[in-house]
């Protein structure tokens, strides 16, 4: 066997392993972009009702806003949500 053709084997041999560590590393950076979207959201979702609060709006209004944005993360998050495979029944 040539080194040619022992290098070659190497290359097919990692190539797999490149692929998977690639995967890992595009998994592991949605996954942050994920934890930030849900701290953003979860300071959202303290900031704006305090901020009703403090402007003197109504309690009803303070529970139609909560409502309201809860209605649009559900929704917005839906396909997130449901693209998730892990320990769920979707396959």
């Amino acid at each position: 066997m040539s080194t040619d053709d022992k290098l070659n084997m190497l290359l097919d041999s990692l190539d797999q392993e490149i692929e998977h560590k690639c995967f890992e590393l595009r998994q592991k950076r949605s996954e942050r972009a994920m934890e930030r979207i849900f701290m953003v959201c979860c300071v959202l979702f303290i900031i704006v009702p305090v901020t009703l609060v403090i402007l003197g709006l109504s309690v009803i209004t303070f529970i139609t806003w909560a409502a309201i944005f809860m209605a649009v993360g559900a929704v917005s998050l839906s396909p997130v949500i449901l693209k998730s495979n892990e320990g769920g029944l979707l396959q």
